[in-house]
């Protein structure tokens, strides 16, 4: 299997352009099973990490549920908590008794703030075991925590017309107007630069994905055109490299198609450069928020040290599971050991520079779904 999988990454590599950068060896990229995801098992589900560098799970659906009986409309369970030193799971003594959640990000301060049903908004302090409502957003909001301004920018998730866009203070916990880019950022990707400022990369457009581009000065509150992108991409995903720069990946969505577009932005130059296509061994389509495929396989996204990890957790038997890194400092893709879980989890990068996945089937968990694996990049 190491031989096959060491083959496929030496031509993976030569696909990226043999002769044309000079060549590192190939990283070894390997998964490890921790402890499975406590009961109940959940899907849609958010986590961040806390500043201890353990995990926050927040909300989600049980799997199998009718929509009328789903956890969106009951409060769930008490929040379990991943100890990536220990690969061990716990769960919060002190629950606020959420009611579903959408999105959840980490504050410079250290705090957790989780976005949940009605947009009601709750923080939660580690250290203290607390959770505190907070004022609500004015709207259905994406969140983005800015650490240089310690603020968080919510953006609208829906609609056509130019996208409205509100600030949140966490150190008095209120929302302002913000200025909006003046285009629809739903669907769109972002990103927080080294300098403090925000990238916006595409959103809905009539014709397909937009390629518009924009930086946002949370100290000026005001947004700046860059260069757009070379190409479209549908659901794309963006990564915040170590050296400043931001892999935005995405779909072309043609039939097909078995490559996954990807593009770098370099903030001090504010140019784009094309990378390599990454070849897959599928056609490959967009849906579902993620980057997709057929017969419900997903690809998922995310920064591993100083590389960009894909990987697909396959959902049908005969389609196998799938990964890649992409090392920015020579524009080479290289395969490495799939994930073992499959369906669609959620990829998040730890303190440490691993790779937490979570969810997905998992056939040896408690009721064959919850599933957790650690991804860790060896260099040769």
């Amino acid at each position: 299997m190491r031989t096959r999988l060491a083959l496929a990454a030496a031509v993976l590599a030569c696909a990226a352009g043999c002769g044309e950068a000079p060549r590192r060896a190939a990283p070894v990229g390997t998964w490890r099973d921790v402890e499975p995801m406590p009961p109940p098992v959940r899907s849609a589900f958010v986590a961040a990490v806390l500043p201890s560098g353990r995990v926050l799970v927040v909300g989600g659906e049980p799997f199998a549920m009718p929509v009328r009986h789903t956890a969106r409309h009951r409060p769930s369970s008490p929040p379990p908590v991943f100890d990536p030193a220990s690969g061990q799971w716990s769960q919060l003594s002190r629950f606020a008794g959420i009611v579903g959640a959408y999105d959840a990000v980490s504050l410079p301060d250290g705090r957790v703030l989780v976005q949940a049903q009605w947009d009601r908004l709750w923080t939660f302090e580690e250290a203290a075991a607390r959770w505190s409502l907070q004022q609500s957003p004015p709207f259905s909001a994406r969140l983005l925590a800015v650490p240089v301004s310690g603020k968080v920018l919510g953006f609208a998730v829906v609609g056509d017309s130019p996208t409205p866009v509100v600030s949140f203070d966490p150190s008095i916990g209120s929302w302002t107007a913000a200025a909006s880019p003046g285009w629809s950022l739903a669907g769109a990707v972002f990103a927080v630069l080294p300098s403090g400022r925000v990238l916006a990369l595409g959103g809905t457009a009539s014709l397909g994905p937009s390629r518009l581009a924009a930086e946002y000065d949370s100290a000026a509150d005001a947004w700046q055109y860059v260069a757009p992108a070379m190409l479209e991409k549908f659901e794309p995903g963006a990564v915040a490299l170590e050296d400043g720069r931001v892999a935005v990946l995405g779909t072309p969505r043609v039939a097909g198609d078995r490559t996954v577009l990807m593009e770098l932005y370099d903030p001090v130059t504010r140019t784009w450069t094309q990378a390599p296509e990454l070849p897959l061994p599928v056609a490959a389509r967009a849906e579902g928020g993620v980057l997709g495929f057929p017969f419900g396989s997903r690809l998922m996204v995310a920064r591993a040290g100083r590389y960009v990890l894909v990987a697909r957790a396959a959902a049908e038997i005969d389609e196998p599971p799938f990964a890649a890194l992409f090392d920015p400092r020579t524009a080479q893709w290289f395969q490495v050991e799939p994930p073992r879980q499959r369906d669609v989890g959620k990829l998040l990068t730890l303190p440490s520079g691993e790779v937490l996945l979570l969810g997905g089937r998992c056939f040896e968990c408690p009721g064959g779904v919850g599933g957790a694996q650690i991804f860790r990049v060896e260099e040769q």
